[in-house]
């Protein structure tokens, strides 16, 4: 498994290379309700991320 870490992080930008050691391997795969429960989960954490940034949006009198 160490293996493929590396050769996954070799592909991955520098700022995504840690993303590997979060991986794991796994004998059964995850039922499909498990895997939409955790895609749910990434997007309400995405959300509430953005939530607390505003728009950066430029109107033309602004600019002027």
């Amino acid at each position: 498994m160490d293996e493929v870490r590396k050769r996954i992080a070799e592909q991955l930008p520098d700022d995504c290379k840690d993303m590997v050691d979060q991986l794991e391997e796994r004998i059964q795969p995850q039922s499909i309700i498990k895997t939409l429960l955790q895609h749910a989960k990434i997007q309400i954490d995405q959300a509430a991320k953005s939530a607390g940034h505003k728009p950066k949006q430029h109107t033309l009198e602004s600019a002027r």
